[in-house]
């Protein structure tokens, strides 16, 4: 299943970016996602050996031709991961516990790295889109308890992908509903 996922996602990435170093990037960057959904599904962990190396792997690809420059990739670790620290700081103040663990603020730093911070908050926000109804129906169904963990990464991992490939789309079209 990874095999395919990955010979799927590749494909569609040469079909977006063509020979390029925007290729380069987003090869390493969907490689380490689907390693990361996986691993977050059957473990509930994001290792630091997967996302650190990416927020620096990310942070030199910004500098290439085609990158989205130092300062936007700087500035997308800083947004991309300070939403999750904001929001695992609030929930410990607020309920006494983490909402989430420190591996989804690296996986966002990470994004932020690569796709730069409106991407990274789109991909936060689909994330939330997509994860959040999932998580309301396992809840209503008693699949899940309130305190039962449920892996973020994965759906985090996936707004990542749909920005890599969409998210510039996505924003000219929301802004242009408000804008144009």
């Amino acid at each position: 299943m990874v095999e395919i996922t990955c010979a799927g996602l590749f494909a569609a990435a040469y079909l977006r970016f063509g020979p390029s170093l925007q290729l380069a990037a987003a090869l390493v960057l969907l490689s380490a996602l689907v390693a990361i959904t996986g691993i977050d599904f059957d473990h509930q962990i994001i290792p630091d050996v997967l996302s650190l190396p990416g927020i620096a792997l990310g942070l030199l690809l910004s500098l290439g031709p085609g990158g989205i420059g130092l300062g936007d990739s700087v500035l997308g670790v800083l947004v991309g991961g300070g939403v999750f620290i904001v929001i695992i700081v609030g929930s410990r103040l607020v309920l006494g516990q983490p909402g989430m663990g420190g591996g989804d603020a690296k996986l966002g730093a990470m994004l932020g790295a690569f796709l730069g911070w409106k991407l990274a908050l789109l991909s936060a926000l689909l994330s939330v889109l997509i994860g959040g109804p999932l998580a309301a129906v396992l809840l209503a169904t008693g699949h899940k308890g309130r305190k039962d963990p449920l892996p973020f990464g994965p759906f985090l991992a996936l707004g990542g992908a749909l920005s890599l490939f969409w998210g510039d789309a996505l924003l000219a079209w929301y802004f242009g509903q408000f804008l144009g």
